[in-house]
């Protein structure tokens, strides 16, 4: 099974985290991957990525969502961290699929300010 898609953005190992606490740590490594990204190359080339910014930005919701309801019991600190940066990935991922590039380059300052230690 070929690894691609947005699979292969969240968890490029092909093997999906064992635990909650793995699963957030993958969350904020492709926020900070996605940042990275933002600061490289130009909205037009940020467009044609696949899976689009917005689909990853899904995804990552997706599993904070899932630790939440899972009674999460790890580092409640951890959970709100990825929380916020998935907030700021959704709003990059309008912006660029609306060719907005001041609200990209202000919400790529925003996760810029913000600690990626996980």
């Amino acid at each position: 099974m070929e690894n691609s898609g947005v699979g292969a953005r969240i968890y490029p190992t092909g093997k999906p985290p064992e635990n909650t606490a793995e699963a957030l740590e993958a969350v904020l490594r492709v926020a900070n991957d996605i940042l990275r990204q933002c600061k490289l190359f130009s909205i037009d080339a940020l467009k044609d990525e696949t899976p689009t910014i917005e689909q990853i930005a899904k995804s990552l919701d997706l599993i904070c969502t899932l630790v939440e309801k899972l009674d999460f019991e790890g580092d409640e600190m951890k959970l709100a961290k990825a929380k916020e940066y998935v907030g700021h990935v959704k709003v990059i991922g309008v912006a660029i699929k609306r060719d907005d590039e001041a609200e990209l380059e202000r919400q790529v300052e925003e996760l810029n300010k913000r600690s990626f230690i996980l």
